[in-house]
């Protein structure tokens, strides 16, 4: 269990191709300087706000 996150199997599996090119979306966004979203697909939007979130709450919590 890590944080809210616990799985009972092994989260390998739940590694796709499209989860690692989401998070290389995510990483160039956070390096380019977090621009615009309008332009981009829905999907990669949702990504990278479900990613700022968590980022945001390990950050949290690691300030705790």
């Amino acid at each position: 269990m890590r944080g809210r996150v616990s799985l009972t199997t092994c989260p390998t599996s739940f590694i796709t191709a499209e989860s690692i090119a989401l998070l290389e979306e995510f990483h160039a966004w956070k390096l380019l300087g977090a621009g615009r979203v309008y332009d981009l697909p829905a999907r990669l939007v949702e990504a990278i706000f479900v990613l700022e979130n968590e980022l945001r709450t390990a950050s949290n919590d690691g300030q705790k």
